[in-house]
């Protein structure tokens, strides 16, 4: 069966919906319609190829048919389950958060839930519509190509996809302080992960109450960098700062992860 599968989860989706704001431009849903739908299930979007403004269906926004559908696996659909899972804690961890922040100067969190945040955010950025197909079309330069077909053949894996499932899967089985040890994660996304681990802190700010929030279908889990020359051989990104973001209030918050070199 097929699922409509997210990358930016629909617990945090629901921050952006119409009735948190007074300024709803235009519908283009039928009035039966909306008498069925609730207010707090749409978006309103912003088509650039039609120059029109609108609204859509949370359930149909930021994401793809079929994105953890592991056809290798006797329970297909076991990566988005798993996921839910962690979904589920983060949301908690992040209510957590809002709910403090209104009465006090400062969050308190759990080592456990900090880290099984952290992860949240390196998933959420992972899975987005670029790093997806990246490995979907296989974009990649010759070297790193020619390392993920190495990492085929020493997993016994068919295609680029089925190392970015097994990846997450990984991830989502491994306890945070551990996934930059996991050889079953493909080396330069595990790199990855320590990386943001033992280099990156973590940021919450609220953005200005008269403030515009607006999300990019390609600007979720963007980062800053420049390039340079890695050991003098090929071509390879610094990066200077990277941001995960996500609304996780009615005032749009965001939770960010900075990296300077």
């Amino acid at each position: 069966m097929d699922q409509y599968h997210h990358y930016i989860p629909r617990f945090l989706l629901r921050n952006f919906a119409i009735d948190k704001y007074e300024r709803i431009f235009e519908s283009n849903i039928k009035q039966q319609k909306k008498k069925n739908l609730r207010k707090a299930e749409l978006l309103q979007t912003y088509d650039r190829n039609k120059d029109q403004l609108g609204v859509y269906l949370i359930s149909r926004t930021y994401g793809y048919q079929n994105m953890y559908k592991d056809l290798n696996n006797k329970d297909v659909m076991h990566v988005e389950e798993r996921l839910a899972k962690l979904e589920r804690r983060a949301s908690e961890t992040i209510h957590n958060i809002v709910k403090a922040s209104r009465v006090e100067n400062q969050v308190v969190l759990l080592r456990r839930d900090l880290g099984e945040l952290r992860k949240f955010l390196f998933i959420m950025n992972y899975r987005n519509c670029q790093r997806w197909s990246q490995f979907t079309d296989e974009k990649f330069d010759s070297i790193t190509l020619s390392m993920v077909k190495t990492f085929m053949q020493q997993h016994n894996l068919q295609k680029p996809k089925e190392v970015w499932l097994q990846n997450i899967s990984e991830i989502l089985d491994t306890p945070h302080e551990e996934v930059g040890n996991n050889q079953k994660i493909f080396s330069i996304d595990r790199e990855d992960y320590k990386q943001r681990m033992i280099d990156c802190f973590l940021i919450i700010w609220q953005a200005g109450e008269n403030d515009e929030f607006i999300i990019t279908s390609n600007g979720f889990g963007i980062f800053e960098g420049v390039s340079g020359n890695m050991f003098g051989a090929f071509p390879f990104p610094f990066v200077l700062c990277h941001f995960s973001k996500a609304s996780v209030g009615p005032l749009p918050y965001c939770v960010s992860k900075r990296s300077w070199s």
